[in-house]
């Protein structure tokens, strides 16, 4: 990202700071900032803003007051802000900052199968996926995410198909039997479950190569879970 980008993330990050409390505290934001951050952007531009924010640190003595209009805080203060704003942003998305264990492009590279049969759900997967991963195919039931699979051979494949384990079952075991009919190696199944359907998942579990994620799940715990299931199958 060159620097005239990083300077447009910048005034994205120096907006924020209209989400503040007393900029002299310690929690500068409500507590209701981390869902805003969550819901507003995509994990490609928090990625991003995170970026341009560690950038303007690094340069001391920049002009923030130039960058954004109706500014009424020092530059000092805003110094200030953007430190104790880059403290929360490495507590809310503490995986934008382990690059060491976690590497978007392997994400970037994949494609993916999303069979989800709740639209709103779906929607938002399709809106983080759509930034991060380079194929998304999806389904709503378990007769055509078989057939997606088929005829796309997709790196991951994950299913929320919510109150009805069977359908999971039948949509997995199916998946196996043609890969096993073929001779080809398993493809990662991850599949969201809610809490209460935890203890009935071991026949889904039993198939190969299946994790599971209970519901409500995180993106970040989302994109890691992904990251660690293609870094084991493809290692």
């Amino acid at each position: 990202m060159n620097n005239e980008r990083k300077t447009n993330e910048l005034r994205k990050v120096l907006y924020w700071l209209n989400y503040t409390n007393d900029i002299n505290k310690d929690n500068i934001f409500s507590d209701s900032f981390p869902d805003f951050l969550k819901q507003r952007y995509t994990s490609k531009e928090v990625r991003e803003m995170i970026e341009a924010l560690e950038w303007s640190i690094e340069r001391k003595g920049m002009d923030y007051k130039n960058l954004l209009r109706g500014l009424t805080f020092s530059n000092e203060e805003i110094f200030l802000y953007l430190t104790k704003l880059l403290k929360e942003l490495k507590i809310i998305f503490p995986i934008y900052f382990s690059e060491e264990s976690f590497k978007w492009e392997d994400i970037q590279s994949l494609s993916i199968l999303v069979v989800e049969d709740q639209p709103i759900k779906y929607g938002f997967l399709k809106f983080h996926f759509d930034e991060e991963i380079h194929r998304v195919f999806s389904a709503d039931n378990k007769n055509d995410g078989f057939e997606i699979y088929q005829n796309n051979k997709p790196d991951i494949i994950l299913i929320s198909l919510h109150n009805d384990l069977m359908d999971i079952f039948d949509l997995v075991k199916r998946i196996r039997e043609d890969e096993d009919s073929r001779n080809q190696k398993t493809i990662p199944v991850i599949i969201l479950i809610e809490e209460r359907e935890k203890d009935s998942v071991e026949k889904i579990m039993a198939l190969k190569n299946v994790s599971c994620l209970l519901l409500p799940v995180s993106i970040d715990d989302l994109f890691e879970e992904i990251y660690k299931q293609n870094s084991r199958h493809y290692s």
